[in-house]
This record gives C-alpha cells, structure tokens and sequence, in this order.
C-alpha cells in the first residue's frame, strides 16, 4: 500500500490509471494542476508522486523543483518529451523514474512495486504486526494457520503501523496517510476501523491507543 498524489491534467487518464493503482491497494489522490497539487502536499503526506511534464499552470519540471524544498518523495516523471536531453533534465531536476507517454498503466504499477523494494522499505514478505503476518497481496493476516482477510482500509491502516511500528500518529496523520484526500473520514471512521481491527484478530492490543497523543502498532 502506498499514498500516492498523481498530477496531471488529463482526467481520464488520471482515472483509468489510478483505477490499476487502487487494485494493488494503493491510495490515489489526484490532481489536476499545480495549485492542487500543492494544496493536497500541505495537508497530506505521500510515498510517491507520479507528475505530468506539462500541467495547465506550470511545467512538471518547475513543480518538481519547488516540491524537492518541500518534500523528498519519489517522483516517476510522466512525458511526451523522449529526447536524452528530456530526460537528463527530468532527472537533473529531482525526477526518480520516467515514462514516456503513451505507457502501459500495468508497468507503471510494476516501476511503483519497484521503488517500494528500495532499501529503506519493508518488503512486503516481511510484513509483521506483532506476531501476524501481512499478505498485501490479498488483503489477509495470519498466525498460527489462521487466517483473516481485512476490507481494504482496514488493511491499510494496519500495513501502515507495520511499516512504522516504533512510530506513535495522531489521529488526523493516520486518516491523511490512509485515507483518500477526497473521502469523508472523520474521527469516528477511523475509531471503528481501529475496533473493527481489534475485533476481527481477537486482540485488543494490536493497534494500541497511547492517551493524548494516537496510535501505534501493539503487539
């Protein structure tokens, strides 16, 4: 699971390609010109960005620009533009990967597998929750030969504190980070999935409540 903020102008693309992205259980928030974009990036926090080279109010390559003073986020680079000297100047600019337009949506999902595996990322193999283990394949956690399969946001939630399990978020954090931008999660959505959680592992302590401050995995 990944939070991704995709920039460009093109709204069916937009759409088709993040329709992919939400079946690997990622998080699309899109964006369709600088200024979302920048507004999305002030009140959420992101893995990866994918960016248009040409958006309706700047270039990619001067959005990419103020976003590396912001933000350190990978960014796969979206163009039409095929030229080395295109690409060195994507790249130059702060730019991770880049994909020449028009590209299949499925290798754009596998190049955001890839930057997933970098070091620094827990590979998906070794997902734990205290003693469960997490398949994001299929949305299941286990122990003991036990299995449960989670909703998908219940599953993100989760995989989230497993990736930051010494880590302790406010409420408001976690809803930005595993919540779409777009969607109506309040305080209570994310107190009933946290319940919910706890109910379907038959472990209140998975997910522990730290007073005045969040949550954070339990064991």
């Amino acid at each position: 699971m990944a939070k991704i903020l995709f920039v460009d102008d093109d709204v069916d693309h937009v759409k088709m390609a993040s329709a992919v992205l939400a079946r690997e259980n990622h998080v699309i928030d899109p964006a369709y010109t600088a200024a979302d974009a920048k507004h999305l990036i002030s009140i959420s926090g992101y893995d990866i960005i994918i960016l248009d080279w040409q958006l309706p109010d700047t270039t990619g390559i001067e959005f990419l620009k103020w976003y590396r003073g912001v933000g350190s986020a990978p960014v796969i680079m979206l163009t039409g533009k095929g030229t080395i000297s295109d690409r060195e100047e994507g790249l130059d600019s702060g730019a991770d990967d880049y994909m020449i337009k028009p590209f299949s949506t499925r290798e754009l999902a596998a190049r955001i597998r890839a930057i997933l595996r970098r070091p620094g990322k827990t590979a998906a193999t070794d997902l734990m929750a205290g003693a469960y283990k997490l398949d994001p394949s299929n949305l299941t956690v286990s122990k003991d030969g036990s299995e449960v399969r989670l909703p998908p946001r219940e599953f993100a939630l989760l995989e989230f504190l497993a990736r930051n399990p010494d880590e302790i978020f406010k409420g408001d954090v976690l809803m930005s980070r595993v919540w779409s931008a777009e969607s109506e999660a309040t305080t209570d959505s994310l107190r009933t999935a946290v319940k919910q959680i706890r109910k379907k592992l038959n472990n209140d302590g998975i997910i522990e409540t730290i007073p005045g401050a969040g949550y954070k995995l339990g064991k």
